[in-house]
């Protein structure tokens, strides 16, 4: 059996894909909920200068997915400066069937309906999980739903999955990619190759 190449992504990068991502999600136009038709395109670009949206756009509630998006959407909310109910968090696995299933909660619904969102996470392979995630959320009702992912991986994605809104990068090798905040569960230290700049 042949080894999986495992890669670190330093911790810098990751700041960076993250800096991107959640840029170019502040300059899309994510309606205020009601003043809209849900799902009308609405995605023209705003200024560089993150001046606080006109009375027509805000910022989206962010919906964090288990485990690598809670980082991801953590940073981008602290960079948004917003908390609370507008930071909502989802946990969607696969079960020994291969089945989606949902650990946990879905955030409430009241806190949806109606409601335009960002979907989070850190990294997305097949697209599958993002796509289950945006069905569940439409299902309660969001008004839109956008997702954004620090990293893709396009040549894993399938026919089912999501091709994510708003991408810090692309990795088209089949490498394991390992962040940061991952590497006590799965670093052989002496084995994985790190990136230019990794801890």
């Amino acid at each position: 059996m042949v080894a999986r190449l495992k890669s670190l992504i330093p911790i810098d990068y990751c700041n960076e894909l993250i800096d991107k991502v959640a840029d170019e999600a502040h300059r899309f136009y994510f309606p205020v909920p009601g003043l809209h038709e849900p799902n009308q395109n609405l995605g023209a670009a705003q200024s560089d200068d993150h001046a606080p949206k006109d009375n027509l756009f805000t910022l989206p509630r962010l919906v964090l997915m288990h485990r690598t998006g809670l980082t991801v959407g953590s940073i981008i909310a602290r960079k948004w400066g917003i908390q609370g109910v507008d930071v909502l968090t989802m946990a969607i696995d696969r079960d020994e069937d291969g089945e989606f299933v949902v650990h946990g909660q879905l955030p409430s619904p009241e806190l949806v309906d109606g409601q335009s969102l960002l979907l989070i996470d850190g990294v997305t392979k097949s697209g599958e999980k993002l796509q289950h995630g945006v069905e569940l959320l439409e299902l309660a009702g969001a008004a839109l739903v956008k997702t954004a992912v620090m990293i893709n991986k396009p040549k894993q994605n399938t026919p089912g999955g999501v091709v994510p809104d708003f991408v810090g990068d692309v990795f088209t090798d089949g490498a394991f990619l390992i962040l940061p905040w991952e590497k006590s569960e799965f670093v052989d230290h002496d084995h994985a190759p790190r990136l230019p700049g990794s801890l």
